[in-house]
């Protein structure tokens, strides 16, 4: 995606990954899913919305990683095959209802996770900040 760009995803399949680099502005995913792909977001200069009260649910057979966004990130009620990582997001990061098969961890998430009074299914382990907790 090219810098300052924009991208909604909604009621797609991708085969493969999708990956978000530095610079864009924002992203919605909803009520998709990727098949044998992971999704990345990293560095955004607006809103990362992956699911949630105005996003239907996904399903990501793969990762997710949300790396240093900084207008606030919403993971919430998908389903995802793999790990989640979430590190160095700014201004309010939401992690809620998910189904999550791998590990979730988080990191340096200004101010820390949270997941809006509905707990994660994490099939992997839990680990830094509020994540770690089993009620997370």
């Amino acid at each position: 995606m090219a810098p300052n760009g924009a991208l909604s995803v909604t009621s797609s399949t991708i085969t493969g990954a999708v990956t978000l680099k530095s610079g864009y502005t924002t992203f919605d995913f909803c009520g998709s899913k990727t098949i044998r792909g992971a999704i990345s977001a990293t560095g955004a200069k607006g809103s990362v919305l992956i699911g949630g009260l105005l996003c239907s649910s996904n399903t990501i057979d793969g990762a997710v990683t949300l790396d240093a966004n900084n207008a606030g990130v919403t993971l919430a009620g998908n389903y995802i095959a793999g790990a989640v990582t979430a590190s160095a997001n700014l201004n309010g990061t939401t992690i809620s209802g998910n189904q999550i098969g791998g590990a979730l961890t988080c990191t340096t998430n200004v101010p820390a996770p949270t997941n809006g009074g509905v707990s994660n299914t994490v099939g992997g382990g839990r680990s830094g900040q509020t994540c770690a907790a089993l009620t997370f």
